[in-house]
């Protein structure tokens, strides 16, 4: 995460190109949903067992044809 968030900052800050937030709106709502997920589980003294690993392929499942169902013509 921090790793892709400092490249595309700095080559943004260099190439000067601009982004649309509203074509990877998306994106931010599937990664806000498995970081709020993960935060929990870790927050509340749980371990992420065959129950939490499961929550987490469901949105794997969910988070691929949602974002490149479209594009793909799926």
């Amino acid at each position: 995460m921090t790793n892709l968030t400092l490249i595309l900052g700095f080559t943004g800050l260099l190439s000067g190109s601009t982004f649309s937030m509203s074509s990877h709106a998306g994106l931010v709502l599937f990664l806000l949903l498995a970081n709020i997920l993960l935060w929990y589980f870790f927050d509340s003294g749980r371990h992420i067992g065959k129950l939490e690993g499961t929550a987490f392929l469901m949105i794997y499942v969910a988070f691929v044809p949602a974002e490149f169902g479209p594009q793909a013509g799926i």
